[in-house]
């Protein structure tokens, strides 16, 4: 009874949305389920690191992440994006394929990172020399095993995603949990992050291919729009992990510890709000650019509104997690009240990135995120030099502004020219 009443008001719900409701409360609730557990566990994790890791060495651990998740861009991560697109077009695709040459060019990362663990065994730092040897093995192999979501996503097997995704989290936080109770030391916390990362993503990766075969057609184009993808995102994974860079050389690993506490909370928040990409992938890459933008308003209207709902809800609700469940991390309210703001532009953000995404329309992707991305890293070398973490913040609600604004004229200015035509 009650499920029929939800339907019956949802349906009704789309003359004003003026998209599919049940779609999007079914997907969305596996999608938010995923990114809920997600969240807790970082929540979770957070007061872990706080209460049993000194701050220099969380400021190391996140730095050393930093740097592998900037590496493994060479794995490829565009080719997930086109497998998704790909499997929702019924296209066949050989993912055994396409996973390996994601491992082979993430053999690039791996040149890079032993580089860096020749580098800090010149400087005596020989801890971070083995840690970068490491990074230098698992990185290609754990970042390579993904196309499970992908493939998954493309079929709109949300539920399938949501709770495999949340079965290697909780895992993997667990085994993380128990490495910080065992030992203090880096490498071991590291080692454990990397080879029970890997462990899981295998076994969820050959479960996937048993649910769904290997068709053993390398579909080329599908390979060469992933590359595609791929370019544009490398600037963005650059843009991503450089407020890290950059707080741990210019201050250092206890602020940077500070400064990663403030944004994480909200990062959890902002994700959820993100899920509209890999959600709304399917549908509208099945329509086309005019009709999508005859209710482009109306969406963006409606995902503001979210938006700044769940941005208040956070302005109100951060003192009290500083204050009662990481007291050390105290400094880091301000922060994070300022970083909130980041939730309402993401949610504008995350619809404009799906149309462009859906049409193909790389050329402003590419565009959209050369301008991001160095804007960005323009801003954040000036602001963070001089305002320390306050300026790296405020570069980053800066450069997310400039990127909405540019993405929606050169929506608006592409759809006039399909239109004259």
């Amino acid at each position: 009874m009650f499920k029929n009443i939800a339907y019956r008001l949802l349906r009704r719900s789309e003359k004003y949305t003026k998209t599919d409701m049940v779609y999007l409360a079914k997907g969305g609730f596996w999608l938010t389920f995923d990114q809920g557990i997600a969240a807790i566990l970082a929540f979770l994790m957070s007061i872990a690191f706080a209460n049993l890791l000194p701050k220099e060495l969380y400021g190391d651990y996140k730095y050393i992440l930093s740097v592998a998740a900037l590496i493994s861009i060479f794995t490829l991560p565009g080719i997930n994006t086109a497998v998704t697109q790909a499997m929702a077009k019924g296209e066949k695709i050989s993912l055994k394929d396409l996973t390996l040459s994601k491992i082979r060019y993430g053999l690039i990362a791996s040149l890079i990172s032993i580089v860096m663990s020749i580098y800090y065994l010149l400087v005596n730092k020989n801890d971070f020399a083995i840690i970068f040897l490491i990074v230098a093995i698992l990185v290609p192999l754990t970042e390579g095993l993904t196309l499970y979501a992908a493939t998954l996503n493309g079929k709109q097997l949300f539920k399938k995603i949501a709770t495999r995704n949340s079965i290697i989290k909780i895992i993997h936080s667990l085994l993380i949990f128990f490495a910080l109770l065992i030992s203090k030391n880096i490498i071991i916390i590291i080692i454990v992050y990397f080879v029970t990362l890997l462990i899981l993503r295998y076994i969820v990766s050959w479960l996937t291919t048993k649910e769904i075969p290997d068709d053993k057609i390398k579909n080329e184009p599908v390979k060469k729009y992933g590359l595609s993808l791929t370019v544009a995102e490398s600037v963005n994974t650059l843009s991503a992990q450089i407020d890290k860079l950059l707080v741990y050389l210019y201050l250092g690993p206890v602020q940077l510890a500070i400064y990663f506490m403030a944004v994480t909370p909200v990062s959890q928040v902002k994700q959820i709000v993100k899920n509209i990409v890999p959600l709304s992938l399917p549908k509208l890459s099945q329509r086309s650019a005019q009709e999508l933008d005859k209710t482009l308003t109306s969406k963006l209207v409606l995902t503001a509104a979210l938006g700044s709902i769940l941005t208040v809800i956070y302005i109100i609700l951060a003192p009290f997690f500083f204050k009662y469940f990481v007291p050390q991390y105290i400094s880091s309210t301000p922060f994070s009240i300022m970083f909130s703001v980041m939730i309402l532009l993401q949610s504008v953000s995350s619809v404009l990135a799906s149309l462009l995404r859906s049409q193909k329309m790389i050329d402003i992707i590419q565009k959209n995120t050369w301008l991001q991305n160095i804007s960005l890293i323009i801003l954040m070398l000036y602001l963070g030099y001089n305002y320390g973490i306050s300026g790296v913040i405020l570069s980053k609600l800066i450069s997310m502004l400039l990127s909405i604004i540019f993405r929606f004229i050169l929506w608006k200015k592409t759809i006039s020219k399909k239109i004259v035509a």
